[in-house]
């Protein structure tokens, strides 16, 4: 079945408390650090937009009014909806808060802090082709202890997630963006405490259709100082 990503959501989590970049980005959340003159958010944003996507939801906490206040006077030919928590629930907590804003019966969701060029499009055929819960889109890397580190399958099947563990040999990481069947609801423990996607809920569910998409394509993590400073070498957008 065909879709189009244009009727497809894409949750971002922008909400969380960035300490560990708090030395050089402390009057923000850490998602609009400025890359030039312009918003990290902005440069996510504006690739997703490029891919075709029309439809987004916010998830924000920590000084989560500034994000709102920026994107309310943003002119934008797209969608955007702010779903606000008002105590850490933890990345699975802040996607199981957004569900009231979720239309689509298959969504993404992305960390806001980190950036990974990625065909979407490709990733949703993976994802659809393996009547899958969860696509997770993963690179080869040698840092995995900054990182989930994913083993799979010869059908690239996802059979375990650790995280931040370290490895002797290149692994395969998890790049924050995911693609989900909204079934995933059906699982995901409910309540207001916090509740993570990396030590929480993925190592539950490995029962379920869990597929990694892999990406030869880098990532970059802005969420500590270096990773910031690496990243505005880059000269995107």
């Amino acid at each position: 079945m065909d879709k189009d990503l244009k009727d497809i959501d894409v949750l971002i989590l922008t909400g969380g408390k960035g300490t560990r970049l708090r030395s050089v980005v402390n009057d923000r959340p850490k998602t609009m650090a400025e890359i030039g003159q312009v918003p990290f958010l902005d440069i996510i944003l504006g690739s997703l937009v490029k891919q075709g996507f029309k439809r987004f939801i916010l998830c924000t906490g920590y000084i989560g009014k500034y994000i709102q206040d920026y994107y309310s006077k943003k002119f934008t030919d797209y969608e955007i909806s702010i779903s606000h928590e008002k105590m850490p629930l933890g990345t699975s907590g802040a996607i199981r808060n957004a569900k009231k804003f979720i239309k689509s019966d298959i969504f993404f969701a992305l960390n806001g802090d980190s950036y990974c060029s990625v065909d979407y499009n490709e990733v949703l055929k993976c994802h659809l082709r393996n009547e899958a819960m969860l696509t997770m889109v993963v690179v080869k890397s040698s840092c995995c202890e900054e990182y989930g580190n994913i083993k799979i399958t010869d059908s690239n099947r996802i059979k375990s997630f650790r995280e931040k563990v370290f490895e002797y040999e290149e692994s395969l990481i998890n790049t924050g963006i995911y693609c989900f069947d909204k079934c995933v609801f059906d699982i995901m423990r409910e309540g207001k405490t916090p509740y993570s996607l990396e030590t929480d809920f993925f190592p539950s569910i490995l029962n379920y259709r869990c597929f990694a998409f892999i990406s030869e394509s880098m990532l970059y993590d802005i969420g500590t100082p270096v990773g910031l400073r690496k990243f505005r070498k880059l000269g995107i957008p």
